[in-house]
This record gives structure tokens, C-alpha cells and sequence, in this order.
């Protein structure tokens, strides 16, 4: 069992590398892609000042029609957008395959270490102990939120963070789920200060989280209303926040953003859950 589970930990992750590498193609693609509309639309102008050219100068037939050359042109850059719309869409199937992978790989190792009652051992990017039901998927980053809500004990939810979730068109909810479980880990030794024996952000590190300790003052005078939350009746600053995901694109990338109070404010000590989903705007933005 410990060797099946072992597998299945290297199939889960193989799964997840090749689909964020299939996620980047996917981004190159759609790059090309608006390259290649480009160049038709170039060559609908050219045909077009060709025209009036050729009329002007009584070259073509008197019904203006386009040269063979042109039309060979023209349908090789109609075949080059048609072929890259088909291997982009290819690659969009194969990303939602490997999810789907990656989704029955950690319900092998849930399963797996049930069996072995417990006595796996586990790394950062897993969560067996029972923070959520162990074939609870999200099918998307609202569901992943609510079930955060009810099965994390140590994080604090605001109303926006389930307004944010449902704007997001995030393509890998699961994911979503996965750092929240992370967080709620960060949330138990934070409640603590006095056993929390690290730093916030080395703690959020050895967690596996791609943690950003803040936002630039610029970011936050600019935009003032997306990094402020309300909870309670109180007016709660957002600023850590953690990465989630590759490539470009809000289907692609997602952010969860925090307030994390240290007890001295308005709300007890913990970490408030203020937005998952698209990345807040800010000067790279």
C-alpha cells in the first residue's frame, strides 16, 4: 500500500506538471493565434489597395477580381489560423483531462492512506486529516470556496471572498481548495503567537505557498476600494496574498488575498479570507 501510495503521490504530480506545461502552450498558442488574425486582416487590406490599384491602372479584369497569387496567399493564412485554432483547442481538452488525472490521483492517496490508517506520511501540498471530505471536487472556485468555509477551521471568511470566487473563471478550482487547506495549516500556528516559533512568510514558504507579503502603497492609493473589505462592520486592509497557478489570463492565474490581524484591531487575531480569485489591480497589472 505504501508503495501504491507512493505511485500515485508521482502520477498526481506528473499529471499536474505536464497540465500547467500544457496550460503555458495553450497561452502561447492563443498568441499565435491573434498573430495569425493579424496577418489575414493585413492581407485583406493589401488585397483591398491592390484592387484599387489595379483598377486604376486597368490591369485586372474589369470585375476587379483578386490575382492567383493572392488567393494562394490568402487561403495559406486561412489554413495556418484554422490548424492553430485546432491544436489550441486540443491542448484546452488535454488540460481538463489532466485535471481530471490529477483529481483521481489524490483520491487514490486519500483512499491509500485511509487504508493505512493514517500512518503515511505526508508532505505540504497534502491534507488527509480530514480538513474536507476526501472526494469533495470543486467544479469551481465558488464550490471550492463554500466548502473552505465549512471545513477549515482556522480561516475567516468575508462575504467578498465568495463574491470574488464567483467572478472567477479560474479553470482549476481544485487548486483553489488545495491552498485554502494550506492556509487554514497557516492559520492553526498563527492563532498561536507564542508557539507560532517563525515568521509568517517562512512559515507560508515550508508550507508550499507562493506567498507575497504585500502590495505596493501605490497599488493600494490607486485603488483604495479593491484592497479594503468589510466583516462585521469593520473595514478590513487587504495586502498578503497567494499566488495560485501559470501563464496568462484570469482562467489561468488566480490570487487569494488576506488581512491578517494580529489582535490589536477591530477583529481577533487570524487570517480573513477577502478575495480568491482574479489578481487585484496593481502597477503590473
Amino acid at each position: 500500500m505504501r508503495r501504491q501510495l507512493d505511485v500515485a503521490r508521482r502520477k498526481r504530480d506528473e499529471a499536474e506538471a505536464l497540465r500547467d506545461e500544457q496550460a503555458r502552450q495553450v497561452v502561447g498558442l492563443e498568441h499565435r493565434l491573434a498573430a495569425t488574425e493579424r496577418r489575414a486582416d493585413e492581407v485583406e487590406q493589401r488585397t483591398a489597395e491592390r484592387r484599387e490599384e489595379a483598377e486604376r491602372a486597368a490591369v485586372e479584369t474589369a470585375m476587379g477580381e483578386p490575382t492567383d497569387e493572392w488567393l494562394r496567399a490568402h487561403e495559406a493564412t486561412l489554413a495556418e489560423m484554422e490548424q492553430v485554432r485546432a491544436h489550441r483547442d486540443e491542448l484546452l481538452h488535454e488540460i481538463e483531462s489532466l485535471g481530471a488525472e490529477a483529481a483521481r490521483q489524490r483520491q487514490a492517496i486519500a483512499e491509500l492512506s485511509a487504508a493505512l490508517g493514517g500512518g503515511a506520511e505526508t508532505d505540504g501540498a497534502e491534507d488527509l486529516d480530514g480538513a474536507g471530505p476526501a472526494d469533495e471536487e470543486p467544479t469551481s472556485v465558488l464550490e471550492a470556496v463554500r466548502i473552505a468555509r465549512e471545513a477549515l477551521p482556522h480561516l475567516v471568511f468575508t462575504e467578498s471572498a465568495e463574491e470574488s470566487a464567483a467572478d472567477s473563471p479560474f479553470r482549476r478550482p481544485q487548486e483553489i481548495l488545495e491552498t485554502l487547506r494550506k492556509l487554514d495549516r497557516l492559520g492553526e500556528l498563527y492563532a498561536d503567537p507564542d508557539g507560532f516559533g517563525s515568521s509568517l512568510l517562512q512559515a507560508a514558504q515550508e508550507l508550499g505557498l507562493q506567498w507575497r507579503t504585500g502590495v505596493s502603497e501605490l497599488a493600494r492609493n490607486r485603488w483604495p476600494n479593491a484592497y479594503t473589505v468589510s466583516f462585521d462592520g469593520e473595514s478590513l486592509d487587504l495586502g498578503p496574498h497567494v499566488a495560485i497557478g501559470s501563464g496568462s489570463g484570469a482562467g489561468f492565474v488566480a490570487r487569494i488575498y488576506l488581512h491578517v490581524a494580529d489582535g490589536s484591531g477591530p477583529v481577533p487575531r487570524g487570517l480573513y479570507v477577502g478575495h480568491v480569485g482574479r489578481h487585484l489591480p496593481d502597477t503590473t497589472t
